[in-house]
């Protein structure tokens, strides 16, 4: 007797279960692959033939693996019988292991068909909520860039106001210098000189600021600077532009003392009258009108005080003294 005639797999167990394994493995692997086939089958259709091969592939991959992963389980409640379908067949029965061999080639594709829809779940389920991750910070992402352009706006326009209310500043500052040197007793050449240089670098200032201003969102600010400027122009012998000045503000406010008054004395100077008494009247207005602004009404004080007194030079002469004791019954009243 040779040597393969008395090889038997019941003296070599280790090579039977080897043999057995491998010959299981063979079966779930043809399963597998019916099932990852029936999963995928219909989105082939509409593939391209170079794209065809390369999903083929992946969608065998996974089926497989899906089989390998899951068929324990579902064999564990569907009572597969391992050892029908173990070889040899000696005794047992043909029907029985043909049976069960189906029974492990469908098990296989179910669990290849249902575990490849599972992990595609999974993996949709795991792509969707990386999306809604990467939304939500995309979401933060825009708020904050929204924060930073709000929060940048804002600086700006705080910078903005800051170079603005600077401008006013130096202004004022060049205006009170250049009274100073007006003011001088004796009065020299040069003081005359270096009031002139501080009333133009005044205007210089303003302008500067009023190219700054939004007129129509700032409008108390840009008529805060005519109003300084119209006061400089009148320094500097340029009466008729600070009358237009005064002329343009009195439109939007008629009830301010100051602007009737400027308005009354800068017609005087330039002649624009048609009779004196329209001048006399527009500065009894501006020393009797009611007004709600508090600095307007204190501004409006030493107006009263400087025609009564006489000491402003525009209109020294203007009024007679009747006149003047009028006024001061209309103030009273």
């Amino acid at each position: 007797m040779d040597y393969f005639s008395s090889f038997s797999l019941t003296q070599h167990p280790t090579i039977s279960v080897l043999l057995n394994f491998s010959f299981l493995v063979l079966i779930i692997l043809g399963g597998a692959l019916l099932g990852s086939n029936l999963r995928r089958g219909k989105i082939y259709l509409s593939d391209t033939a170079e794209t065809k091969n390369l999903k083929i592939l992946s969608s065998h991959s996974i089926g497989i693996g899906s089989a390998f992963i899951c068929l324990p389980f579902i064999a564990s409640f569907l009572h597969l019988n391992y050892e029908s379908i173990m070889l040899p067949i000696k005794d047992k029965s043909a029907s029985v292991f043909i049976e069960q061999m189906f029974m492990l080639i469908s098990l296989s594709g179910i669990a290849s068909y249902l575990g490849y829809g599972l992990l595609d779940n999974i993996a949709n389920k795991v792509l969707q909520s990386e999306v809604k991750v990467l939304n939500e910070e995309n979401k933060e992402n825009k708020h904050d860039i929204g924060s930073l352009q709000e929060e940048n706006k804002e600086l700006k326009q705080r910078d903005l106001e800051f170079r603005i209310d600077l401008l006013y500043m130096k202004a004022k500052d060049a205006v009170e210098a250049a009274q100073r040197f007006s003011q001088k007793i004796p009065l020299t050449h040069e003081d005359e000189l270096a009031a002139q240089k501080k009333y133009e670098d005044s205007i210089g200032f303003i302008n500067d600021g009023l190219k700054l201003i939004d007129k129509k969102s700032n409008y108390k600010m840009y008529d805060k600077f005519l109003v300084l400027k119209a006061f400089v122009l009148k320094r500097v012998n340029d009466v008729k532009g600070a009358l237009e000045i005064i002329k343009e503000l009195i439109k939007k406010d008629n009830s301010n003392p100051i602007l009737i008054y400027n308005l009354a004395c800068y017609m005087l100077i330039c002649k624009e009258y048609a009779d004196i008494k329209e001048i006399k009247d527009l500065i009894t207005k501006a020393l009797t009108v009611a007004t709600k602004d508090r600095s307007h009404e204190t501004l409006q004080k030493k107006l009263i005080e400087k025609v009564l007194s006489k000491i402003d030079s525009d209109i020294k002469d203007l009024f007679n003294d009747a006149e003047l004791e009028h006024i001061r019954t209309l103030i009273k009243n």
